[in-house]
């Protein structure tokens, strides 16, 4: 099978802008498939929605979709999505300021020794309000099949903002959490 997989490496600064064809996901790395990163740092790196209405967005770092997800000893510091301000006011939702996870079904996930800080969901520029969901991560599951498994282990949130889920926000997963650390995050 093949997967991606990326070791010791650092992405920093890293955007990208939507197209109506793509939509705007991973601002460092968008990964169909397994993906496996480890002693990997990404920091500043950024997903905009090009001021495309109802744009895909996802992932200011990186965004995985796949039936499998590895993340260990790894740092995701001040990445951020950015959704362009609507004519009526406000945004709609993006998902997940610095990862944002779709895992099959039947499928798992795990991160363990991985720090998110400082990472952000933000509506108009990267000052504006708070908006979307998944300050630091997204996950999502199928809407039929088996739960895919997602388990956190030995992890630390700090200072993530969203509009929901200041830290995490999940759907259709089986959500594990272990000897995780949370401080200072802000769903809202």
């Amino acid at each position: 099978t093949l997967s991606t997989q990326v070791f010791d490496s650092r992405f920093f600064d890293c955007r990208t802008d939507g197209s109506a064809a793509s939509g705007s996901a991973g601002g460092a790395l968008f990964a169909f498939g397994p993906l496996r990163l480890t002693r990997t740092r990404f920091e500043g790196n950024a997903a905009y929605d090009g001021g495309i209405d109802n744009l895909s967005l996802g992932g200011g770092a990186v965004s995985s979709s796949g039936s499998s997800l590895l993340i260990e000893n790894s740092a995701f510091v001040g990445n951020l999505t950015v959704r362009t301000v609507r004519p009526a006011g406000g945004c709609f939702d993006g998902v997940g300021g610095a990862l944002s996870a779709s895992i099959d079904a039947g499928g798992s996930a795990l991160l363990s020794g991985v720090e998110f800080s400082a990472n952000a969901h933000r509506c108009g520029t990267p000052t504006g309000a708070y908006s979307g969901q998944g300050g630091a991560v997204s996950i999502f599951g199928p809407s039929s099949g088996a739960l895919p498994q997602f388990s956190i282990d030995s992890s630390f949130f700090g200072g993530n903002r969203s509009a929901n889920g200041g830290a995490i926000f999940a759907r259709a997963v089986a959500l594990n959490i272990s000897n995780a650390s949370f401080h200072d995050n802000d769903g809202g």
